[in-house]
């Protein structure tokens, strides 16, 4: 049972599912490499094959739970696990590189925001311009 509230099927943790996904995970809430995805686990784990409502009261005994832990933990011996900040270089040289836990940690690195090119000039547009766009009679 514990496996279901385990980082391996965790939104924050987006390379990994419980069918897909090999090596180490990454979550992006803790900025921190899974070592052991399916025995790890946080008070903010939130399944991703599930919907909200199906799974939102044992979310909640969940996260009571693990209250008392701020970063990640063991989901058998209820023991901290410290944070380990991505590496390249590390992964490579203990040959664990795997590269789309390179990617989602050098893209949550990142900072990403979104920017809108596709339209020239400003995107200030009145009521009336955008009922008109829209082609939309008064």
């Amino acid at each position: 049972m514990d496996g279901l509230f385990s980082c391996r099927n965790c939104i924050h943790n987006a390379g990994q599912t419980l069918t897909i996904g090999r090596g180490a995970g990454f979550c992006l809430h803790h900025d921190s490499i899974i070592r052991d995805s399916r025995g790890t686990t946080c008070k903010y784990l939130h399944r991703k094959d599930l919907p909200w409502f199906t799974v939102d009261e044992a979310r909640r005994e969940h996260a009571a739970e693990f209250a008392g832990f701020s970063g990640l933990a063991d989901l058998n011996t209820r023991e901290a696990i410290g944070l380990v900040a991505y590496s390249e270089k590390s992964s490579w040289e203990a040959h664990a590189f795997d590269p789309l836990t390179n990617v989602l940690a050098r893209y949550h690195k990142s900072k990403p925001t979104w920017k809108f090119d596709a339209l020239p000039g400003p995107l200030e547009f009145s009521k009336v311009q955008f009922i008109q766009m829209a082609g939309i009679s008064i």
